[in-house]
């Protein structure tokens, strides 16, 4: 198989690929936000279960604002492109729900890169060239970790990539996956 992941699901992907790479014929990531990860994210998730315990969507957004460091003009910037929707009360509390879990595998999780190097399945990692701090230090850490990894960057694109270009990271896949198969 080839295992595709990106942004939180690119760390699963990784965790994945080091835990049973049998049937993996390939890895291709996207952004995976391993800053976040160990025990510095132990109070964030303390703060979002109050939030959520709450009901606080200011506060839980805030927290999450916090996590992924996403830059105050980003984060403006979508929200007056939302206006006044919203989602549905439904979807909003899933989304608020799962949250705590991923705070706790992130909290549980190390920040030793050096780990995925026993990752040794032909490796893609992608990335948006204007993706905020800390996430291009991270993948140039990670990069010369992974004894098979190449890299693609997009210029002009950051972390919302595969919604807001989606047919750059297809394509990076299928000439992927084509030289994968040979």
């Amino acid at each position: 198989m080839h295992l595709v992941g990106a942004s939180y699901g690119a760390i699963l992907a990784l965790h994945t690929a080091a835990a049973d790479p049998r049937d993996l014929r390939s890895l291709a990531i996207f952004e995976p936000p391993l800053f976040a990860a160990g025990p510095q994210t132990v109070p964030l998730l303390d703060r979002y279960r109050a939030a959520l315990e709450r009901d606080d969507a200011p506060a839980m957004a805030a927290v999450r604002n916090e996590v992924t460091r996403v830059p105050a003009e980003i984060v403006a910037a979508f929200a007056a492109a939302a206006g006044d929707r919203r989602p549905a009360p439904a979807e909003a509390r899933r989304v608020a729900v799962g949250w705590p879990h991923d705070l706790e595998a992130l909290a549980a999780d190390s920040t030793d890169l050096t780990r995925w190097s026993a990752i040794t399945v032909p490796t893609l990692l992608m990335q948006g060239a204007d993706t905020w701090e800390p996430m291009p230090s991270t993948l140039d850490a990670l990069a010369p970790a992974m004894p098979r990894a190449r890299r693609i960057s997009w210029p002009g694109q950051s972390h919302f990539v595969t919604s807001t270009a989606p047919e750059l990271v297809a394509d990076a896949l299928r000439r992927f996956f084509a030289e994968v198969a040979g």
